[in-house]
């Protein structure tokens, strides 16, 4: 069946924006609430160059302007699968030998293979794509000029969830053994350098999330870190049983919870790079392309000349080695952090912080909400998919079938 469009158009803009250096502190990362940031390096491809694979490449790395332009012009791209393997920016720390039979450090990416963009979205839950995408599935008609955009869309989503539960699961890793190493690391509490036992586990924790190739479900689940951050929550708590001392929870936030930070989707990489969209909810113009990271005076942050980001990762000073992103409501000074009513200073961004409840709206809460609101984006498109395609092709039992109608 030959993919066929009526003529669309779309705008973009760009912003300028402004920066401070912070060499050589310890911060603790409070990602951006500025609403508006320079869009992403690169030429636009003319519209008549536009491809599959261009668009399939922009969701995945958060471009969701050129994505947007690229469906406004040709809405068929949203349903041409790729056969390519196309890497997203999410990837694993891991060591190779090099040349000289040294060790050095590189990023194995996670990749999706044979997928459309609109899968592309629904797997990274992009309910902001996914939510103006409709508007122009009208305008992919078949050779005799019939909308069948609806009808692709239901079919895609379904190939994409097939076994009909679109949220995102709860996390299943068990950290138990993780927890253990570094709760019994007398090293690691005294030098900030982990034993091998401590070794042997982390290496462990980032084996089962090493990127692989996805063709179904949702390309990270962010349960995952929602859990990762309950417990480091639960180690900082003034009421735990066993609080962990600054460098063990250094060395948690920066290792676990920033080395799932560094598994997650672009989309949901941006949000957290945006402090006031966790509190107050995103709007159509609030969302940019940015990754640039700021601190809690809401400045850019530059490292070695340059501005530091989240995406992509720079292996001089690492996400999920390095340090870790966070985002709270209570603002801790730079360049120290809060711990047991100590100034600690941490190691590298966003090392730790003081502990926020559910109640006071803590990193944790927020994640949660995050989570909901990714869920309801897709409930939401698969009720609206259901409704308007029985209504559209009343003869479709198989859609009918497979949207519990």
């Amino acid at each position: 069946m030959r993919l066929e469009s009526k003529d669309q158009s779309s705008n973009e803009r760009d912003q300028s924006t402004s920066a401070v250096s912070h060499e050589g502190l310890a911060l603790v990362m409070f990602p951006s609430s500025q609403q508006h940031e320079r869009l992403e390096v690169g030429t636009q491809p003319k519209s008549t160059e536009f491809t599959a694979k261009q668009m399939l490449e922009a969701v995945l790395k958060g471009r969701w302007m050129n994505a947007q332009t690229m469906y406004r012009t040709k809405p068929e791209l949203m349903f041409i699968k790729v056969e390519d393997e196309v890497e997203e920016y999410a990837a694993k720390i891991t060591t190779r030998v090099n040349d000289e039979g040294g060790e050095e450090l590189v990023l194995v990416h996670r990749r999706v293979k044979g997928l459309s963009p609109f899968q592309a979205a629904l797997a990274a839950g992009d309910y902001q794509l996914l939510e103006d995408m409709p508007s122009y599935f009208d305008a992919v008609v078949d050779t005799e000029n019939k909308p069948i955009g609806r009808k692709l869309a239901a079919e895609q989503f379904n190939e994409q969830f097939p076994d009909g539960d679109f949220t995102y699961p709860k996390s299943t890793y068990n950290f138990e053994s993780l927890i253990l190493a570094i709760t019994n690391d007398d090293n690691l509490i005294t030098t900030g350098e982990p034993n091998d036992t401590t070794k042997a586990a982390l290496l462990t924790f980032k084996n089962h999330y090493l990127p692989g190739v996805v063709t179904k479900g949702h390309l990270f689940n962010l349960n995952d870190l929602v859990k990762a951050w309950e417990l480091y929550s639960s180690k900082l708590s003034l009421a735990s049983r066993n609080p962990w001392e600054p460098n063990q929870l250094t060395f948690f936030c920066c290792q676990v919870v920033g080395g799932l930070e560094l598994a997650a989707t672009a989309v949901d990489a941006q949000r957290l790079c945006k402090a006031d969209e966790f509190h107050h909810g995103v709007d159509d113009e609030s969302r940019n392309n940015s990754f640039i990271l700021r601190d809690q005076f809401q400045q850019q942050i530059i490292k070695d000349d340059k501005f530091m980001e989240y995406f992509p990762c720079d292996l001089n000073f690492l996400l999920g080695r390095d340090f870790a992103v966070l985002n709270w409501q209570d603002r801790i000074p730079a360049p120290t952090l809060r711990y047991r009513n100590k100034m600690v200073v941490g190691r590298g961004i966003g090392a730790g912080g003081r502990g926020v409840s559910e109640e006071e709206g803590g990193f944790g809460h927020m994640l949660k909400s995050y989570v909901e609101e990714k869920n309801q984006g897709l409930a939401t498109l698969r009720n609206t998919l259901k409704s308007e395609v029985i209504v559209q092709d009343s003869s479709r039992i198989g859609l009918r079938k497979s949207f519990g109608s």
